[in-house]
């Protein structure tokens, strides 16, 4: 093989050259990064960018809910070119406008004081595996948060504030959306989640990725089995051991091990004490303990797996059982 030093490409033919030329003369401009969206694409995000900014304040908290929950999320509307993602974020500007980004560190910051609008901006930067997750919208997606977030019955007094102690602490932050449509909202998509636990900013290379173990699998308790559903006290006294870290310290790492290592022995510890009191405990639990996905739902059984530095998930159970 040639060494690079002395490879001679060929030349350009003249009508190459001429074009390159003109493209200089012109001011090198570069075409637009995204191109015009389908009216039926643009229909669709006017009608969530309409949904996410309803006025009612149950409405909001949802809205405020979902946007925390699905900020690092590639959106992807059903059917649309499997090449356009959207990303959902807060502007200053209302929709029919251009996107004026509020900038914050972390989703749950405060946005300022003047109004702010969730929007859909289409994604025109280079797609990387590692920060790829897709989430589908769809109608069908609008109706089932309809149901799970607006048509139970629940009352909401004050809107919660934004910033560290009120971010730090999402179960605080949402306790009034019933804890039900909450962890459904998890199950309907825990593929997502999970991958957002090992592909997402806070899991870095050997730092976070090469602990966990080679391959595992992963099932999730039934909301009828599972305390923080069937007892309200459990979530309410068990709130402030599951606060996130950076609502007390920001940038030492010593003090961030110390707190999160802290509460999470202590959550643990209440954890297990209320589930080996509880009536489920004494009865034992069966199979159906165990959420089937209601048949339907392929989130219910996921598989890990790691190696070296990197990680996926996918749906199902899969390998061997080793003894």
């Amino acid at each position: 093989m040639a060494d690079h030093k002395s490879f001679i490409p060929p030349p350009l033919t003249a009508s190459e050259h001429a074009l390159l030329m003109d493209w200089v003369q012109s001011g090198a401009a570069l075409p637009e990064a995204t191109t015009p969206l389908p009216d039926d694409i643009q229909a669709q995000v006017s009608a969530w960018e309409t949904f996410l900014n309803a006025s009612d304040p149950r409405a909001q908290l949802m809205n405020r809910y979902l946007f925390e929950h699905l900020f690092l999320a590639r959106l992807h509307f059903e059917g649309d070119d499997p090449r356009r993602f959207f990303q959902m974020v807060r502007s200053r500007t209302p929709g029919g406008e251009e996107i004026d980004i509020i900038a914050t560190r972390r989703p749950f910051d405060n946005p300022g004081e003047g109004p702010f609008y969730y929007r859909l901006q289409q994604v025109d930067e280079t797609i990387v595996h590692k920060e790829h997750l897709v989430y589908t919208l769809s109608p069908d997606r609008m109706m089932r948060f309809q149901a799970l977030f607006l048509q139970p019955n629940w009352a909401l007094t004050d809107l919660p504030s934004y910033g560290d102690a009120e971010g730090g602490d999402p179960f605080s932050t949402f306790a009034a959306i019933p804890a039900r449509s909450r962890y459904q909202f998890l199950l309907d998509d825990a593929l997502f989640f999970v991958r957002s636990f090992i592909r997402g900013p806070v899991c870095h290379g050997e730092t976070a990725v090469d602990v966990i173990e080679d391959r595992f699998w992963v099932s999730f308790l039934d909301p009828d089995a599972d305390l923080s559903i069937t007892d309200p006290s459990f979530l309410a006294a068990g709130a402030a051991l599951l606060e996130l870290p950076v609502a007390q310290v920001d940038q030492s790492l010593g003090d961030l091990h110390m707190f999160s290592h802290q509460n999470q022995a202590q959550y643990l510890e209440f954890r297990d004490t209320r589930y080996r009191n509880s009536p489920a405990r004494q009865n034992g639990w069966g199979y159906d303990a165990i959420w089937d996905g209601e048949g339907t739902n392929p989130n219910a059984l996921i598989t890990v797996f790691r190696h070296f530095d990197n990680a996926s998930a996918l749906t199902g159970f899969h390998g061997e059982l080793y003894t």
